[in-house]
């Protein structure tokens, strides 16, 4: 359409006023499907552009990233979106603190991290140091010094449209909890976060646990598929992991970082699952062999609302009892009296039936090759696309709005990756 080509060729303009006009104008043009075509025209040329306007005025900017938040859930255009240089940015953005883009940038990574490819910068080099590292997988150390050098530097004064800023808001990050599900579904995504940090030396798993049981529907739900998606690989884990510490190395040949006591993942995957209300139902001796976390349970404490959430957390169980000191470590920490009180209540028969195929590897005798069938781990799919939740079908992100809203804070409007770009 000439009209498109007009209106595109004015996100060029010297102008910024007529600049900031024109991208807002082309943030809802991205809301119709049927236009996305346009977009990817002249190999992604307005893409592109949009991509570059990140260094505009705040304003613009703002306005450029909202309409790649939209553009990024169609497969036709991730892959205009692949550069490492913009990868870097989008990453720079976030982890700078106070960031009035962080959030849009958390959404943006979240869509395009369903493409492998940019999942793939995202993912440190290995421990031996053999690739090196991308931009991308080194931008916390390259924002801190960003930061360090924005606050050393003179604010400028601000270019016309009146001096106008972005909404200043807190940003949650939440959405970020989705771009670890996707990198963490690609073999090498999930490897590297069972490993130990080059920064801190602790397991890059654990920096995720204590977020399944947030109060954001949109970061447990980010948090809990990564956590399952890493369980995939625990016969592996169990028989090459190794504990390494700046003085010591202790071989963990029997049991894996995913089964050690220092990550300590078993609570983290149960808590949600527990309810104050169940109480009663335990034994002074289930209680007791219980991990500390779930001996005493407060009452007014109640399970994970979320079914899908629910059944990711049992599968995750399950994909752990995949091999025997798996399934000894469930036994050993009581797991049954948690799941059986679960499945009491449980109205959900997908979430019901990942309950009893849990409870029949566990109580079952051991099979002399000490393994379960591989039939049991190929019925669980890993999680990607953030695996957010939702309280209804799958649908594709529009910006509807410039200005971020409230009503998506507590996720019960996201559905997917798809959904996360709502904003």
């Amino acid at each position: 359409m000439e009209q498109l080509d007009e209106l595109f060729s004015f996100l060029h303009d010297p102008r910024e006023d007529v600049r900031q006009l024109a991208v807002n104008n082309v943030a809802g043009l991205t809301k119709s499907p049927e236009l996305i075509p346009f977009f990817a025209k002249n190999d992604g040329k307005v893409v592109k552009d949009l991509m570059a306007m990140r260094k505009d005025h705040p304003l613009i900017a703002h306005d450029s990233i909202s309409a790649l938040v939209n553009l990024s859930t169609y497969d036709e255009i991730l892959p205009f979106l692949d550069d490492e240089m913009f990868v870097f940015s989008v990453v720079l953005t976030i982890v700078i603190p106070n960031s009035v883009l962080a959030d849009l940038c958390c959404m943006l990574l979240n869509n395009m991290t369903k493409h492998a490819p940019i999942a793939k910068r995202l993912i440190p080099p290995e421990p031996d140091g053999a690739a090196p590292a991308s931009p991308a997988a080194t931008a916390p150390a390259a924002a801190k010094a960003a930061g360090t050098a924005a606050d050393a530097a003179p604010a400028k004064k601000q270019k016309n449209p009146a001096d106008r800023q972005p909404p200043r808001i807190l940003s949650t990050r939440d959405f970020l909890s989705g771009v670890f599900a996707n990198v963490s579904a690609l073999s090498a995504g999930a490897r590297s976060l069972r490993q130990r940090s080059a920064i801190d030396g602790t397991i890059r798993l654990s920096k995720l646990l204590p977020f399944t049981d947030h109060p954001s529907a949109i970061r447990r739900g980010g948090a809990i598929a990564a956590i399952k998606n890493c369980c995939f690989d625990v016969e592996a884990d169990a028989t090459t992991s190794s504990t390494t510490t700046a003085t010591t190395t202790t071989s963990t040949n029997d049991r894996g970082l995913l089964l050690s006591p220092e990550l300590n993942l078993l609570p983290y995957v149960l808590l949600p699952l527990a309810d104050g209300r169940d109480d009663d139902d335990l034994t002074d001796d289930e209680r007791s062999q219980l991990p500390d976390e779930l001996q005493f349970v407060e009452p007014e404490r109640r399970r994970e609302a979320d079914a899908r959430l629910r059944r990711m957390l049992v599968e995750t169980l399950l994909l752990l009892a995949h091999t025997r000191p798996g399934r000894e470590l469930l036994r050993r920490r009581r797991v049954y009296p948690v799941v059986r009180n679960m499945h009491r209540v449980e109205a959900d028969e997908g979430v019901a039936d990942c309950a009893e195929r849990l409870v029949n590897l566990l109580m079952r005798d051991e099979p002399e090759d000490g393994e379960v069938a591989e039939a049991e781990v190929a019925a669980l799919g890993k999680e990607t696309k953030g695996s957010v939740p939702s309280a209804g079908p799958k649908k594709r992100a529009v910006v509807q709005e410039v200005v971020d809203s409230d009503d998506d804070e507590d996720g019960e409007d996201a559905g997917g990756v798809d959904v996360s770009a709502i904003i």
